[in-house]
């Protein structure tokens, strides 16, 4: 049976590194003079950016893991049939 790691590993990284970007950029903005809260970063003009943004990360995160998953693949395919 084929397992598709690299499809759950591109999935699980980008979805994972998106999500942690997106919470880090609405909840601890860095706003110059302070008192900034998620509430003015989510009705700023700059909010579709950071969208973009996670959007962005989410596509190299799926790239580097389906290469991570690949080879996780291989390898244990190749030690599964050492095994017999």
């Amino acid at each position: 049976m084929n397992k598709k790691y690299w499809l759950r590993g591109g999935l699980w990284t980008g979805i994972i590194l998106s999500l942690w970007n997106l919470i880090y950029m609405v909840f601890f903005p860095r706003c110059f003079g302070g008192g900034c809260t998620y509430k003015d970063v989510l009705n700023t003009p700059i909010f579709p950016y950071v969208l973009a943004l996670s959007a962005g990360i989410f596509v190299c995160g799926f790239a580097a893991g389906s290469v991570l998953g690949w080879l996780y693949g291989k390898i244990k395919n190749r030690n599964h049939a050492e095994r017999f």
